[in-house]
């Protein structure tokens, strides 16, 4: 595994910082929603210790664009609409468009041992998309070490990945199997879910000879394991503007 430092990039600080502010707020809170279709994203960034300033409602793919907006001024509309061909592109689109090298500046990480804090992943439900859950989309905070105890993959080898993510349905269940080794942000302390942006850890399977992404489950917990076949994985690492 890639275990050098790097300076945190900047939509990773920005990430975090929301992330951070609105896990001070009591769980459910107006201020941190999931978006369902058809309403506007808004997200607002306000002052460190003040989590009432901070404001974020969206879903995945729309809560990363607004996170490089915020962090980059290349990321404007003109940019997006140029390269991605969309003011704010699902899940599925990032993955097609990270795998297809399409946007200047995005480099593809194609090995799971090579993602450091900061990278992208794109799901892409080939299986089960629909007009707007076409996928999913997060930013890596962190890589754990191996993990064997459940789920194992022939030939690949299973890598624990906190992520930041803007989703409907958090990543685990409280109580159950190794969830307090990889907890959920979104999950109270009476075991109680909720949609919206916070932190877990996804389980994601690269091929044990060569590292490419093979699947991913979406807990620690989760007993079901999607491989790539039926929903494409792609990651993508920010080198430029």
């Amino acid at each position: 595994m890639n275990t050098t430092r790097h300076s945190a990039p900047a939509h990773l600080v920005a990430a975090e910082a929301m992330c951070d502010n609105l896990a001070q707020l009591p769980l459910p809170d107006a201020r941190n929603v999931y978006k369902e279709p058809g309403t506007p994203t808004v997200t607002a960034w306000g002052t460190d210790g003040r989590p009432e300033s901070w404001q974020c409602w969206a879903a995945c793919a729309a809560f990363v664009t607004e996170v490089l907006r915020h962090s980059y001024p290349w990321a404007d509309t003109r940019w997006f609409r140029t390269h991605a061909r969309s003011t704010s592109p699902y899940a599925a689109q990032y993955q097609t468009l990270f795998a297809s090298g399409a946007l200047p500046g995005f480099t593809a990480v194609t090995r799971v041992t090579d993602l450091r804090p900061g990278d992208l992943i794109a799901v892409n439900h080939l299986d089960d998309a629909t007009a707007v859950h076409t996928g999913h989309l997060v930013v890596v905070r962190q890589v754990g070490r191996p993990y064997t105890r459940i789920r194992g993959l022939a030939g690949s080898t299973q890598y624990p990945v906190q992520v930041i993510d803007c989703s409907r349905f958090p990543h685990g269940v409280s109580g159950r199997g190794d969830y307090a080794a990889y907890p959920d942000t979104r999950i109270d302390a009476a075991g109680q879910r909720w949609p919206g942006l916070g932190t877990g850890w996804m389980m994601f399977y690269g091929d044990s000879s060569d590292g490419r992404f093979t699947g991913y489950r979406w807990s620690v917990n989760s007993t079901e394991l999607s491989t790539t076949d039926r929903r494409a994985i792609t990651a993508a690492r920010i080198t430029g503007g």
